[in-house]
């Protein structure tokens, strides 16, 4: 094992119940403490202390023990007998173990010429496959079923083929649907990160081309759970795509009262509806619903209370992506206070599994937060977020994140009077807007601003600038598109706060109030 961190991340990520039963079944107290148990008590109590974790002062303890020597090995050990005891723990209530169990036990039975209680299992195993889907188990148990056909009565052989050979059509077919969906989905994704906005001839015959296929003309052509899982997203990600918010979240809706009228599915998926209830939050965001928002983020934050789900670190790492969506909403909503005070909740947490989030999802919360500090005019501190952007991230990898970053840090830099600096991101921003493919009117007429400011003087004319692109922008704000471009930040309402004298947050305040009555 390579001399990291992994034993430290999984020994922190074990639940009360799973420290519990490896004290009981695997370190027992009682016993004389081998080098292993030794290894876990140690570094259990590092992380129980929420500090990084120190090797260095893990061996020292150990030294003693004269372990030191062989700590890669001990090392190696314990990170793998603790995965054994998880997996037998995590698994012994699990559908799908169960059902391979089962089929276990059966091949066991039928190898011993044991064929009545095989057929039991059998069965067992069957219908713990219908409920769950698990289709690749049914053709196993009709290979298993074949060789109980071999030995049949005649009478017998004929019934016994006619259903082996359904059932393999029958799961077969739901393979086949599920992995075609599959595909579906991730082609859609996968053209959509490219080609953010279906706005150009080459981007609508593809999409034109894309939902020719027959499969997509009826969500009844989803055979399977998963296959209407992807079903619903292909949908909600296309209506994000033409800018069709209210038609994202009814898709979005859809899927999630699909979710929960097919309960006895979240466990078995549950990692997966995880990451599907996030990207639903963010449609709520899109289109939005505050109420909607607010409610199914708590139904996010509970699905494990409800669903008795142990919560892994993917699922940790999701629940702490919904706090930067939290930041996110009371943001558009310009209660800037609420979301520095989600961020003062949970930041700790946050820190500690920072580098284990995604990168992309990371920059999104380090941007957020600086949203946060910058409508409450702290904006040193919103400059060090923003800074976590910029220095983490290039336009290559982060793309209109990256842009929009840079002009915060502009627009910081000019409250800030670091005029010097200020220049500097002009530069970077119009380098960016020279070289960008340049979809929206806004990023052209940005770029003519940009190529102003270096000439202007700042306490004469700046304000009078700030008039003539906010009138542009206002205009442009009444093309869909271009509004969605202008809203990624407040463009209008920092201009309009500068421009009237009013505090930001104010203008924020304001223009969601009217949003709201309207």
């Amino acid at each position: 094992m390579k001399n990291n961190n992994s034993l430290y991340i999984l020994i922190n990520s074990l639940t009360p119940a799973e420290k519990t039963y490896l004290r009981r079944n695997v370190f027992p107290e009682g016993k004389e403490r081998t080098a292993y148990c030794l290894l876990f008590d140690a570094i259990e109590k590092q992380a129980s202390q929420k500090v990084a974790y120190d090797e260095e002062a893990i061996k020292r303890k150990l030294a003693s023990k004269k372990s030191a020597e062989h700590f890669a090995a001990i090392k190696n050990y314990l990170y793998n007998l603790i995965l054994e005891s998880l997996y037998e723990l995590n698994h012994r209530n699990d559908a799908e173990y169960k059902t391979r169990a089962y089929l276990r036990k059966a091949d066991i039975l039928i190898r011993k010429g044991l064929y009545k209680p095989a057929k039991k299992y059998l069965k067992k195993a069957q219908a713990e496959a219908a409920e769950y889907d698990f289709y690749m188990e049914l053709i196993r148990a009709a290979g298993l079923e074949k060789k109980i056909s071999n030995i049949s009565p005649p009478d017998e052989v004929k019934i016994l083929e006619e259903k082996i050979y359904s059932d393999t059509i029958f799961a077969a077919d739901r393979i086949k649907n599920s992995a075609m969906f599959n595909y579906l989905f991730k082609k859609l994704h996968s053209y959509l990160l490219e080609n953010p906005t279906v706005r150009n001839k080459e981007s609508e015959e593809f999409i034109a081309d894309f939902f020719s296929n027959p499969l997509l003309q009826n969500e009844s052509n989803a055979l399977t759970f998963e296959s209407r899982l992807n079903y619903f997203r292909i949908h909600m990600n296309y209506s994000h795509a033409v800018n069709l918010p209210e038609k994202e979240y009814e898709y979005g809706t859809r899927l999630i009262d699909y979710i929960f009228a097919n309960s006895t599915k979240v466990r078995i998926y549950s990692l997966n509806i995880y990451r599907i209830y996030l990207r639903f939050l963010i449609c709520t965001l899109r289109a939005k619903k505050s109420e909607a928002f607010l409610t199914h983020l708590d139904k996010l934050r509970n699905i494990h209370i409800k669903f008795g789900l142990n919560l892994t670190v993917e699922m940790k790492m999701v629940l702490i992506e919904s706090y930067g969506l939290e930041i996110n909403f009371y943001n558009n909503n310009g209660e800037f206070d609420k979301a520095v005070k989600v961020l003062d909740n949970f930041e700790n947490e946050f820190l500690a599994f920072e580098e284990n989030i995604h990168m992309l999802s990371r920059i999104s919360f380090y941007y957020n937060i600086s949203v946060a500090y910058f409508g409450e005019e702290m904006y040193e501190r919103s400059l060090y977020w923003i800074n976590k952007v910029l220095n983490n991230t290039s336009s290559s990898q982060a793309g209109e994140r990256y842009f929009y970053s840079l002009i915060l840090a502009l627009i910081l830099h000019f409250e800030l009077k670091n005029l010097d600096l200020a220049e500097s991101y002009i530069r970077k921003i119009y380098r960016i807007l020279y070289n960008k493919n340049k979809h929206f009117e806004f990023e052209k007429q940005l770029m003519k601003f940009m190529r102003k400011l270096p000439n202007i003087d700042l306490d004469s004319e700046l304000i009078n600038e700030f008039r003539n692109i906010y009138e542009v922008f206002r205009i442009l704000m009444k093309d869909p598109f271009e509004k969605v471009a202008l809203e990624k930040f407040e463009f209008i309402e920092y201009l309009e706060s500068k421009i009237s004298g009013r505090p930001f947050k104010l203008v924020c305040r304001e223009k969601h109030m009217n949003t709201q009555l309207s």
